[in-house]
């Protein structure tokens, strides 16, 4: 349904299609892939998710995501493979 829960009971509605990949970087940033071929990036604080950025990335569901301090590395179900640079 596109959302995800937390263990303290919040619900976040992070894409309006099913997540189908989600990459924690540092345990602040969460990063999720989208059946839409859709990345968004939110920053976690201990009670809220705020969005930053969404990557238009793939044209079929994301399948994997792996995230360093400038990249996001993604993959989709066709097999294509895409490393997004971020700005600093």
């Amino acid at each position: 349904d596109g959302s995800v829960r937390s263990t303290n009971g919040n619900t976040f509605q992070l894409h309006d299609c099913a997540i189908t990949a989600l990459c924690l970087h540092r345990g602040q940033l969460l990063i999720s892939g989208a059946a839409s071929g859709l990345i968004s990036i939110w920053r976690l604080t201990d009670e809220l998710c705020c969005f930053v950025s969404d990557i238009r990335a793939h044209r079929a569901a994301i399948t994997s995501l792996w995230a360093d301090d400038g990249r996001i590395v993604s993959a989709d179900l066709s097999g294509r493979l895409v490393v997004h640079y971020l700005a600093p």
